[in-house]
Formats: structure tokens, C-alpha cells, sequence
């Protein structure tokens, strides 16, 4: 490995991995049985943190630093269900009214091969917090589709 690859791999801050009970969250009457199916069907993951499935998203935060790669990932809780369902990340969103500083250059973050990655700014205000949408479609067999959303935040060390 050389020294470039070291540097890169020191900058990358942990992935956040949201796993969907895509069924579930899909079959979903409206209005919902659950007072809020996002808080029942997925759960996020990053950094040895975890909000479970039927925990609030919400104040799910992710430290990152500055200069510093970050990486989404979506995936099926249940492997099985691919027969019947797709599962795609479609963007991450900034919330404007609640964030107090844009970490990223650009917006919205697009997935590229079924992740999204950015990289954070230089100058970024240790504490600062940015609070995101991450935006997900789930597609049935018959073509029919659903967006979703999820929105945690990502804190600066």
C-alpha cells in the first residue's frame, strides 16, 4: 500500500449503513398502522452507533471530521426480499432550516454504484451540525414505486 492510500484511507470516517424491512415498510396501509413506519422498518448504523429498528432516526448523529470522505449505504434487512423488490438510495438532501453550516459542495449527494460518498470541507467549525435527508425508493415487481426519507445528522469533531 502506498503512502497516498494510507492518507485516503485515514480520511475516510466510518460508513452509514441503513438497513430497510423492505415488506414491511412497502405494505404499509395508509393511513399507517404504526405511528411512524420509518421508526418501525430501518435502522441506521455507523461507527459502532446504532439506532435499531422501531428507534426514532432522528438524533442519530454521525461524527465526521474535516476533510474527510463520508459513505452511505442502503441494503435489505431480508436478502430474499431482492426477488420481489428493488431498494435504491436516490439522494442525501440538506435540511436548510435546521442545519447551522453545509458540510459538502455540492447538493444533492447522487449515488454512484448503489452508495453515496462526499467528502466533507476543509473549514468546517468543530461542533457545527448538519441535518440531512437521506432519500430511498422502493420498487416492486409491478413496477410500482415509493420514496422515503430518513434524516439524521452528522456532527463535526
Amino acid at each position: 500500500m502506498q503512502d497516498s492510500e494510507i492518507t485516503q484511507l485515514s480520511q475516510t470516517a466510518a460508513p452509514i449503513f441503513i438497513t430497510v424491512k423492505v415488506d414491511e415498510l412497502f405494505n404499509q396501509p395508509y393511513p399507517s398502522s404504526t405511528s411512524n413506519p420509518i421508526t418501525e422498518y430501518t435502522k441506521i448504523e455507523s461507527g459502532g452507533k446504532r439506532a435499531d429498528f422501531g428507534v426514532d432516526k432522528k438524533p442519530f448523529t454521525t461524527t465526521v471530521g474535516p476533510d474527510e470522505n463520508v459513505r452511505w449505504m442502503i441494503s435489505f434487512d431480508d436478502p430474499t426480499q431482492k426477488i420481489d423488490y428493488s431498494l435504491e438510495l436516490v439522494c442525501i438532501t440538506m435540511k436548510y432550516v435546521n442545519s447551522n453550516v453545509d458540510f459538502f459542495d455540492f447538493h444533492p449527494l447522487i449515488p454512484v454504484n448503489h452508495m453515496i460518498m462526499a467528502h466533507t470541507k476543509t473549514d468546517i467549525v468543530r461542533g457545527s451540525e448538519y441535518i440531512y435527508n437521506i432519500i430511498f425508493t422502493i420498487t416492486d415487481n409491478y413496477g410500482y414505486s415509493q420514496t422515503y426519507d430518513i434524516d439524521p445528522q452528522l456532527k463535526m469533531q
